[in-house]
């Protein structure tokens, strides 16, 4: 089979697919709009008048979907329908596109996602040919609705023009959502796809060390048996870190992670990071320098979130250290906020490099072999956006790097 017939092959089975749902879908779609508040016309009409242009449109959907690849786009003919609607009924045009992208987004999200779970031959690469079709043609139902609303304020007159100006503004805007939400999109399956591959690396590196620790524990020797032990339960640490950054890191992404917050004692939190990280650093002949603000107090945070922080930047600094010393720094900055600060005399980043460090699966080793997923930055990163902070890095290539999160002393609920 050639590309081009597999290419027709995944968006018919995924038209077919679609169509079949598309009871779940209107329902999933209902239940949605009427809740959101945006949609505040929605809420005044029935549901035989929210959803008559809906059959033709999933028919729409197929046949754009069963076209050849090099088909030119068509105007669809019910999203025109559909502008004409909700202009008479009373609708804004920034309903008219919430109402359209609260349809699209439930496609995407939840029944194009469980379709190509269901299906064997179906990859990333699939699953994105699959779901940039089901995006374009939103697209243009998208413009085309909002072009036909625009028409039909046209009818109005002259008197109307600012109105009309500002219509063709928010389909500007429309246009630039749409165009902006396809790239973070494309953005997501590539993570996704990145994800799928670090991982089946990381687990075939376990794997394989377990099995060499099993074939040492299998000897007469007792001390390669010992040796054996060692690797298995380094292995399975290495096992359990990945697999705590992955959750971390999902449910950060998926808007799961909510804030825990309570008074805390900023010395203890502090002592706390001393007493974990200042012998791993004299372990591998670094020294451990540390300050506390005494004036720092009465804290209200999360305490697992900012644990979380420092453990992933101090074990960083460790990691990437073979001389010098790790510095760690935590004090008052004003009288709303402080900081955490940690340096070291590391291997550093190069400037080229450092406006990408926070990005998943990023490693910067300056052509070293050192353990990690590559996920430690982005749960960071994630974590001081979600107690709504800010985290700021400087670094030099062979000299050091220093990061520096400043936080609030009262964190307030996400």
């Amino acid at each position: 089979m050639d590309d081009v017939e597999q290419y027709r092959e995944i968006l018919v089975s995924g038209a077919d697919y679609l169509y079949c749902r598309r009871e779940e879908i209107t329902t999933a779609w209902l239940s949605a709009i009427r809740s959101n508040p945006h949609i505040p016309s929605a809420h005044e009409l029935t549901r035989k008048q929210l959803t008559d242009h809906l059959p033709r449109l999933y028919e729409e959907l197929c046949e754009y979907l069963k076209r050849e690849p090099e088909a030119e786009e068509e105007t669809v003919d019910s999203a025109r329908k559909h502008g004409e609607h909700r202009w008479n009924h009373g609708y804004r045009i920034d309903e008219l596109v919430r109402e359209i992208g609260v349809l699209r987004r439930i496609v995407l999200s939840s029944f194009v996602t469980e379709f190509a779970a269901g299906i064997k031959i179906f990859g990333g690469a699939e699953e994105i040919t699959l779901r940039s079709a089901v995006d374009e043609f939103f697209s243009i139902t998208m413009i085309a609705s909002v072009r036909q609303y625009v028409e039909e304020r046209e009818h109005i007159g002259h008197a109307y023009s600012a109105q009309l100006q500002e219509a063709n503004a928010r389909l500007a805007d429309a246009n630039k959502h749409l165009s902006a939400h396809n790239e973070e999109l494309q953005k997501v399956d590539s993570s996704r796809l990145r994800l799928t591959s670090m991982v089946a690396h990381e687990i075939s590196n376990v794997l394989h060390g377990l099995s060499i620790a099993i074939q040492l524990l299998n000897t007469a020797d007792p001390a390669l048996s010992a040796r054996g032990l060692k690797v298995a339960q380094r292995q399975i640490t290495n096992m359990r870190a990945l697999l705590d950054q992955l959750m971390d890191y999902s449910a950060l992404l998926a808007g799961r992670r909510y804030l825990d917050l309570a008074t805390l004692n900023g010395a203890e939190l502090y002592e706390e990071w001393v007493a974990i990280y200042k012998p791993l650093a004299t372990s591998k002949g670094l020294g451990f320098e540390s300050i506390y603000d005494a004036s720092l107090d009465g804290i209200i945070s999360d305490r697992l979130a900012l644990h979380q922080i420092a453990s992933n930047l101090l074990s960083n600094a460790v990691k990437y250290t073979e001389q010098g010393e790790i510095r760690l720094s935590v004090s008052a900055v004003d009288a709303d906020s402080w900081a955490i600060v940690v340096a070291d005399t590391g291997i550093g980043i190069a400037a080229d490099d450092q406006p990408y460090i926070f990005d998943e699966f990023q490693r910067f080793l300056g052509g070293r072999t050192i353990a990690g997923s590559g996920l430690g930055l982005a749960v960071t990163k994630g974590l001081v956006q979600l107690l709504k902070g800010t985290i700021r890095v400087t670094s030099e290539l062979g000299k050091g790097s220093r990061f520096e999160v400043v936080v609030p002393r009262n964190a307030t609920p996400t």
